[in-house]
C-alpha cells in the first residue's frame, strides 16, 4: 500500500486529537467524560468514543475496518463534534464531522477519499450511563482522482444519512 503525504497527516492529526483530548476536559464530577458508542448508518457501523471536553460540548474519535479476502481493506477514520443545547432526558444536539476513508485494493494503489459534515440530532437518556440517538446528516465526499465511491472519479457529492447509535458512558 503506498502511503501518500494527505494519508500520514490526516493520520497524524487524528491521533493527536485523541490523545490530548483529555487533557482539555473540564471538571465534571457528577457526569461521565468518556463512553463508546456503536454507530448505525445503514449497513455500515463505526465504533465511536466520545469525551466530554465541556458540560454541553463533545468530541468523538471514530473508525470502522472492514476487510474482504481477494478484494482489499477499507478503514475509515472520522472526528466528531457536538454541541448540546441541554442535558436533559433528551438532548438535542448540532454537530459536524470530517474524515477520511482509505480503501487498499488487494492490487493496485490505495485509494483516499474525503467526508466532511454537518449534522442534528437528539440523544435519550434512559441513565446517566446509557443513551440511544439519532443525527441527520448533510455530507459532502470528495473523491479520490481513481476512486468511484461517489460516482465522481476526482469530484465532489453531496448526500443526506441518518445514523442511529447507542452509548455507555463511564
Amino acid at each position: 500500500m503506498k502511503h501518500s503525504l494527505s494519508f500520514n497527516l490526516v493520520s497524524i492529526s487524528i491521533l493527536c486529537t485523541v490523545f490530548s483530548l483529555p487533557l482539555f476536559g473540564q471538571s465534571q464530577e457528577d457526569n461521565p467524560k468518556v463512553g463508546i458508542s456503536a454507530s448505525f448508518q445503514g449497513l455500515h457501523s463505526d465504533i465511536v468514543i466520545p469525551l466530554w471536553i465541556s458540560k454541553f460540548e463533545m468530541l468523538a474519535p471514530g473508525f470502522s475496518i472492514t476487510s474482504i479476502k481477494d478484494a482489499g481493506t477499507e478503514i475509515q477514520f472520522a472526528l466528531i463534534g457536538r454541541s448540546y443545547f441541554n442535558k436533559n432526558t433528551v438532548a438535542p444536539f448540532i454537530g459536524g464531522r470530517l474524515g477520511t476513508i482509505i480503501y487498499s485494493p488487494s492490487s493496485g494503489d490505495a485509494l483516499q477519499d474525503f467526508v466532511v459534515g454537518i449534522s442534528g440530532g437528539g440523544e435519550y437518556y434512559i441513565s446517566r450511563n446509557f443513551s440511544f440517538g439519532i443525527e441527520g446528516q448533510l455530507n459532502l465526499g470528495i473523491a479520490d482522482k481513481n476512486s468511484v465511491r461517489y460516482g465522481n472519479p476526482g469530484g465532489r457529492a453531496l448526500s443526506t444519512g441518518t445514523s442511529l447509535f447507542a452509548t455507555i458512558y463511564f
